[in-house]
């Protein structure tokens, strides 16, 4: 069984992707960077001489320094592309590449050498595999007794923007001798932006919830939402500093850089409950939803989460990517637990051969308090009060839960 924090996103493959065919890509093309998303970059692949359009790309670069690029073109042929020094392989030859997802089954392929280090797959034709890697962990190739590995946090994030980038790129671009190339073309109601300079330094986004927990604007999240963060904005208040990081709890502590007036959180002092009801609150599916501030209902499935870990509890409330790092609260509206993962669909279809229902996992309020204190701040804390209605507690929830966006160069 496996988890996915924050990242979990469910992908209609067929308008994703459309009919897989075989691809044959321009060998030389001009990219041009259209977006970040998450650790993955989306990009669009025109022919040099004449300018007309080729494949979109969305890429990432391990931090081996391998990097993986799904590659798709007009129509929606689908393949991917490996680059690793580490690689030995013989150009012009074919070799046997291995494909699996987390624990899934295995995957072969066949792989033209374009270089020592460069290798192309014939067409992925199976829409299983692609399913796994929206909704995965981690994605493997074996490649002549190698193992190449990369993470797949915001991978089906990816894919949609992929399928985006070939949805709207234009036919062709204009050729100029001294302006630089952007791509005149952007989605109905999209903001025209330029494209980067080649030497423009790559900014990828990632997005998570937060709540505050102090009235100057201290804030927690899940650590693994502002990973690798240089950089970080709250959604209505500006820029925000990481101040402390526990990633063996996942969570961290985040502060409004111009400090404002905010609305804090009240921890509940009394113990959860088996089958008590609790509110999930969050910003699920950035960029798909967008829908402002989304609250769900669900009970208190266990006390302890994944493996019997008394750091976590599960619950039903039905929580999505975006979702990582909200607050989980009881009928009165007090902090109980702080929303991390779900479990992983598919490889629990494969290991159990049925879906999980709702099986979603928070990190106790208590931990989080700690994490607070070990930090100097005293977290407000308040006994047992009145349950209170759903709509009250929604209400107060929009003043101290925030959206929370990660910038990493």
């Amino acid at each position: 069984m496996h988890l996915v924090g924050g990242q979990k996103l469910a992908v209609n493959l067929t308008a994703v992707l459309g009919a897989i065919l075989i691809a044959i890509f321009q060998a030389k093309a001009e990219v041009i960077d259209l977006s970040s998303n998450g650790l993955w970059k989306i990009s669009a692949a025109f022919d040099d001489k004449a300018g007309r359009f080729s494949h979109c790309n969305a890429d990432l670069t391990a931090p081996n320094g391998a990097t993986v690029l799904f590659q798709v073109d007009r129509n929606y042929n689908f393949i991917i592309k490996l680059i690793d020094s580490s690689l030995r392989l013989h150009p012009g030859k074919q070799s046997r590449v291995f494909i699996h997802v987390d624990r899934s089954y295995e995957y072969e392929y066949n792989g033209f050498n374009k270089s020592s280090s460069v290798i192309v797959t014939e067409e992925i034709d199976n829409a299983s595999l692609i399913k796994l890697i929206a909704d995965g962990l981690n994605l493997h190739f074996e490649i002549d007794g190698r193992t190449i590995s990369f993470p797949l946090i915001g991978s089906a994030a990816a894919l949609t923007s992929l399928g985006g980038c070939v949805k709207y790129a234009p036919d062709t671009i204009a050729r100029t001798a001294s302006a630089p190339q952007t791509l005149p073309a952007t989605p109905p109601g999209a903001q025209t932006q330029p494209a980067p300079s080649p030497n423009a330094a790559r900014k990828r986004s990632a997005f998570g919830t937060g709540f505050f927990v102090r009235s100057e604007g201290t804030g927690v999240t899940n650590a693994h939402v502002v990973e690798g963060c240089a950089t970080a904005s709250i959604e209505g208040y500006g820029r925000a500093r990481i101040t402390a990081r526990d990633k063996t709890n996942d969570l961290a502590l985040v502060q409004l850089a111009e400090p404002k007036k905010t609305e804090a959180v009240q921890f509940a002092r009394r113990s959860l409950k088996l089958g008590e009801f609790v509110y999930a609150l969050g910003f699920p599916l950035p960029g798909i939803i967008d829908n402002g501030l989304n609250f769900t209902g669900g009970q208190v499935s266990s006390l302890s989460g994944l493996g019997g870990d008394t750091r976590h509890f599960q619950l039903s409330a039905p929580i999505q990517p975006g979702n990582s790092g909200g607050p989980v609260v009881n009928t009165s509206g007090q902090l109980v637990g702080v929303t991390r993962a779900r479990l992983d669909d598919v490889a629990t279809l494969e290991a159990s051969g049925s879906l999980p229902q709702n099986v979603n996992y928070a990190i106790r309020s208590d931990i989080a308090a700690s994490f607070l204190r070990a930090n100097g701040i005293d977290p407000s804390e308040s006994e047992s009060a009145a349950k209170l209605e759903p709509t009250d507690i929604a209400t107060a929830g929009r003043g101290y839960t925030f959206q929370i966006r990660c910038s990493v160069e």
